[in-house]
């Protein structure tokens, strides 16, 4: 028996890009579900994440931004070896059954229709760095019309990032001290302070830690 909608919901939707030419497709499905796995204390799921068709994750979260920083924290953990691209939604969800993937609702179908956007948009020159963006139709969420140029200019930021630079910036949202960071690298503190101010990376972790605070 089917039950009642929930309280509303963000839905998160998590796939990889370019998944099936993967050299190591067992080897990809491991790290994403070890990246998963390390989100569960700082973000609590309502449906923990799983898998639902080859590489696609789906979980959902009482909080639109505890799904956006389980979607950054996945991406940094990959990137930039492996690149993620995440479809977020807000509104209800009507669980089918205890399985992965069987739910349904407005939230998900904003999740989908989100995931499609970043895959068209990404198919086009000037926005091929696309991989997040945010839907929804329920007034009560935070509007998309906010959020969604959010996430698209931090995919325009992250996407040139090489891996140190990724690195500094996962140290940074975590708020781990630059020379700390340097050291780790192997570079001289102002090396790493070049590249935090050259590419942006203080702007970038302080947006994502504003993000993961919205209801």
């Amino acid at each position: 028996m089917a039950r009642s909608p929930s309280l509303s919901c963000a839905a998160l939707i998590v796939d990889v890009v370019g998944s099936r030419t993967h050299r190591d497709r067992a080897g990809l499905h491991d790290r994403l579900v070890a990246a998963f796995e390390q989100t569960r204390e700082e973000f609590p799921a309502l449906r923990a994440p799983g898998v639902t068709a080859g590489d696609e994750f789906q979980a959902t979260y009482a909080r639109l931004g505890d799904a956006i920083g389980v979607a950054f924290a996945v991406r940094l953990a990959l990137a930039p070896e492996v690149e993620v691209r995440a479809g977020l939604g807000y509104g209800g969800v009507t669980d089918l059954s205890d399985e992965a993937g069987a739910s349904d609702g407005p939230a998900w179908w904003a999740a989908r229709d989100a995931i499609v956007h970043v895959e068209e948009r990404a198919a086009r020159a000037a926005t091929k760095h696309a991989r997040f963006s945010y839907r929804t139709d329920d007034q009560t969420a935070p509007p998309p019309a906010a959020v969604d140029p959010a996430l698209a200019c931090l995919d325009q930021l992250l996407g040139p990032l090489d891996e140190r630079s990724w690195r500094l910036l996962r140290g940074l949202v975590d708020d781990v001290p630059q020379q700390q960071l340097a050291a780790e690298l192997g570079i001289s503190t102002s090396a790493a302070s070049q590249r935090v101010r050259g590419h942006g990376l203080a702007v970038a972790a302080a947006a994502i830690r504003r993000l993961r605070t919205l209801p």
